[in-house]
């Protein structure tokens, strides 16, 4: 079963996000079919999720590393070499990786835990944003910020920069056909549920045809 979890890791994934998509929707569109389930409840369920998942992802690689052969099971102890390039900016960090498992440390990091930060981080800088033309515009729904911000972390990196950058010209085009139509009032999350499944979906064939794809996909 673990094996199969492990080979499957990314299915699963899918699987989970697309369910959790579709259970947002509904609290969306129907929101007393979900009962007392908020979506501050989803927004929590979904961070705890991916920092789940970093961490099952840290122990399956230490896992597969430590029964596959000795090569591997060396890596598990092995620092990371002084020769091996970080960014400018990382140099303070490199003491701490030249210690046994250092070179694991660095791996995980830079494999599962950056992605998350950067999906945390680039989710948060944009819901501070959302809530701060929240008290200048009219367009959101109860608890909309918090919505979208769900919307973004199912998107997972780096989709999320999708999301974020199709979510507005959505956002534009069904401002401007809401104008056309004399519709009084829209909300912006409706663009990102839009957009959310398509990037789901499209992601990598969207990047490549932006030629973003080397630049922020890990």
């Amino acid at each position: 079963m673990l094996n199969f979890i492990i080979l499957h890791l990314n299915v699963i994934s899918l699987i989970v996000w697309t369910v959790l998509f579709v259970v947002v929707l509904i609290k969306y569109i129907k929101p007393l079919w979900l009962g007392k389930i908020s979506i501050l409840t989803l927004l929590g369920v979904v961070i705890f999720l991916h920092i789940l998942y970093a961490g099952f992802v840290t122990w399956a690689q230490y896992h597969v590393w430590s029964v596959t052969d000795e090569q591997t099971r060396f890596f598990l102890i092995q620092p990371l070499s002084n020769l091996a390039p970080l960014p400018s900016y990382m140099e303070w960090t490199r003491h701490y990786f030249e210690q046994p498992m250092g070179y694991f440390v660095f791996y995980v990091l830079g494999r599962v835990w950056l992605a998350v930060g950067l999906l945390f981080l680039v989710t948060g800088l944009f819901y501070g944003f959302l809530r701060f033309i929240q008290k200048y515009r009219d367009g959101f729904g109860v608890h909309g910020p918090e919505l979208i911000a769900t919307l973004l972390l199912i998107a997972g990196w780096p989709n999320v920069l999708l999301v974020i950058l199709l979510g507005f010209i959505f956002a534009a085009i069904i401002s401007y056909v809401s104008v056309l139509k004399n519709i009084e009032r829209t909300r912006m999350e409706n663009a990102f549920l839009i957009t959310t499944p398509i990037v789901m979906l499209f992601g990598p064939v969207l990047f490549k045809a932006l030629d973003l794809s080397t630049t922020f996909v890990l």
